[in-house]
């Protein structure tokens, strides 16, 4: 069965008070996780809540002693921080940060950890990449807040929504229209013959002769 972050905080909170050595355990803001907004991977699946592809662990160990561990999704908007359990108490403990090496995958906005089809989350081996140091007050919840370590892989999950396909081409596509020809200019002019043959000089003089032959007594 899986329960809610406040029941398994509380339950966390009484088996590490048994142990502890210090106060009372109180949950305690970390500061600068990265904010991985809702995001959308398709029309047929809607909203998903945002999260790191990669969670990360915080440990917080007085001496080799565990205190407490939890393990962190990402912020989903820049007000909402992520929450470790830290004695209220003087002391100082150390903080170590550990990328998980299973991807988380996606969940539906409308999913809640109650939800008996939502599979629980396994982190697998976690990698350790920093170790901090925390000091402690009693009475003091700004000396509990933790400042988020980021690991290196910080990438959140992204919209993956498909692009639209292209609309299909017809497979009988309509013939291109011809292009326009030039208007005829018309028949071309009818041959206007043999040109006149040339009377030439002889014809004139041969004219001549007859007439004043005709004049002669």
């Amino acid at each position: 069965m899986i329960r809610s972050p406040l029941a398994a905080l509380a339950a966390l909170a009484l088996a590490a008070s048994a142990s502890a050595c210090g106060g009372r355990l109180v949950p305690s803001p970390v500061e600068g996780e990265p904010v991985c907004a809702d995001f959308e991977i398709g029309a047929s699946h809607g909203k998903m809540r945002g999260s790191m592809r990669f969670p990360v662990t915080v440990t917080l160990l007085e001496g080799t002693q565990v205190i407490s561990r939890a393990t962190l999704f990402g912020a989903r908007t820049k007000d909402d921080h992520g929450r470790v359990l830290v004695p209220d108490d003087n002391g100082e403990y150390e903080v170590r940060w550990a990328q998980c090496v299973n991807e988380r995958a996606p969940r539906p906005l409308t999913a809640t950890v109650e939800s008996k089809d939502a599979a629980q989350y396994e982190c697998g081996q976690a990698e350790v990449y920093k170790t901090d140091k925390i000091a402690t007050k009693q009475g003091d919840p700004a000396s509990r807040i933790l400042t988020f370590a980021p690991p290196p892989r910080a990438e959140c999950w992204l919209s993956e929504i498909p692009k639209a396909a292209p609309a299909p081409t017809p497979a009988h596509a309509p013939a291109p229209e011809p292009t326009a020809e030039p208007a005829d200019a018309g028949p071309e002019p009818a041959d206007a013959g043999p040109e006149p043959a040339d009377a030439g000089p002889d014809t004139a003089e041969s004219d001549a002769g007859k007439k004043k032959k005709k004049k002669a007594p």
